[in-house]
C-alpha cells in the first residue's frame, strides 16, 4: 500500500482507522493501474470479498454522493426536529408523556393498590350499612 502512497499506520506506528484508509484509497482509485487496484482489493478484502471492494471503489463517486445526501438528510431532520421541539404541540406531548409516567408509577405501586382496596371495602361496608 505504501507503494501507491497509502499509509496504514499513523505517525505513532499504530493502525489508522479503516474508514480513513478506505476514503484515501477511494480518492486515489482512478489514478491507480488496474493491477494496483486488484492487488489492493485482494490485500484488503481477501480472495472471496475483493470483488465487492472493487465494486465499491469503481462506484466511489456514487458512494460519496449518497453519503453526502444521507448527511444532508440527517441535518435536515435534526433541524426540523429542533423546530418541532420548540412548538406548543411538542411541549404538550412532553407534558402528556410525563403525566402518563406518573400515572403508571402510581397505578403500579402496591401502596396505591392497597388504598384502592381499602376504599372498595369501605364502600361495600357503607352500602351494606345503608
Amino acid at each position: 500500500m505504501a507503494e501507491v502512497g497509502i499509509n496504514v499506520l499513523d505517525a505513532n506506528g499504530k493502525l489508522r482507522d479503516t474508514g480513513d484508509v478506505i476514503d484515501e484509497i477511494g480518492g486515489k482509485w482512478e489514478t491507480l493501474s488496474r493491477e494496483q487496484q486488484i492487488y489492493l482489493a485482494r490485500t484488503m478484502a481477501g480472495q472471496r470479498q475483493y470483488n465487492n471492494l472493487l465494486a465499491l471503489f469503481e462506484n466511489w463517486g456514487k458512494y460519496t454522493d449518497l453519503v453526502n445526501v444521507s448527511l444532508d438528510a440527517q441535518g435536515t431532520t435534526m433541524q426540523k426536529n429542533s423546530i418541532y421541539m420548540e412548538s406548543l404541540e411538542a411541549h404538550l406531548n412532553q407534558l402528556g408523556a410525563a403525566s402518563e409516567r406518573v400515572k403508571s408509577s402510581l397505578i403500579d405501586s402496591d401502596s396505591f393498590k392497597g388504598l384502592i382496596d381499602l376504599g372498595t371495602t369501605g364502600a361495600k361496608l357503607l352500602a351494606e350499612f345503608i
